[in-house]
């Protein structure tokens, strides 16, 4: 498998002045297409996740469910930042029968959106968004791939 992360925060500026106090919300920026490159008998998997006001307490995992295998995962207390936006590109092997597992959990058990902040996560997988949401509990697991029933 490649495995590409980035992660970048997203600044309360707008063309260098502080947001009004009167809307005080932070906007993630459009989600483009993702740009990393596969070998030909690969796809890409992206992961977009962005953390909440507490991103200590998220941890995900995407696992191919065919072939009983993490494909990545992070761990409570990987992220740091609040508010920050994370990038993962995954090569997978192209498979008729591949099915995934996204899983993320929340170690309070607010999720990331929307009591502490605009926390969200969306996975693309062959160019469209599979899975996305935020708001949920302690945890959120969603199937997807041709080889789900």
């Amino acid at each position: 498998f490649y495995n590409h992360k980035e992660s970048y925060e997203i600044s309360p500026f707008i063309n260098g002045d502080a947001c009004p106090s009167s809307s005080p919300s932070i906007s993630s920026p459009p989600s483009p297409s993702p740009t990393a490159y596969c070998d030909p008998d690969e796809e890409l998997i992206y992961v977009e996740i962005m953390t909440d006001e507490y991103p200590d307490e998220t941890k995900w995992s995407l696992i191919n469910i065919a072939h009983n295998e993490t494909v990545s995962k992070t761990y409570f207390g990987e992220y740091h930042q609040e508010s920050t936006h994370h990038d993962e590109f995954l090569c997978v092997p192209i498979s008729s029968d591949a099915c995934y597992r996204f899983e993320i959990h929340d170690d309070y058990g607010d999720g990331i959106c929307c009591s502490e902040g605009d926390g969200y996560y969306r996975i693309q997988y062959q160019g469209s968004t599979v899975v996305s949401g935020g708001n949920f509990g302690s945890y959120q697991s969603d199937n997807f791939g041709p080889g789900c029933i």
